[in-house]
């Protein structure tokens, strides 16, 4: 399995963005999505199907907000 990077709005529960990266952008980026900025204002990891080492991934959990 890929790592992925799921972005988060600040409001939400749902991610509005997923993608296959191993890079975990820290708090105080600044990302374009959508060409819309964003700045992330925290995140956490997950390590997915953790029992099965041929399905194992790592996942961050990107939470942003609009820059304005």
């Amino acid at each position: 399995m890929t790592d992925t990077v799921e972005f988060y709005r600040a409001e939400s529960d749902y991610p509005f963005a997923t993608v296959k990266s191993s890079f975990a952008p820290v708090e105080g980026d600044l990302i374009s999505i959508i060409g819309q900025t964003w700045k992330v204002i925290g995140r956490s990891f997950s390590v997915d199907h953790a029992d099965d080492p041929a399905l194992r991934a790592m996942r961050c959990n990107v939470i942003v907000k609009v820059r304005k």
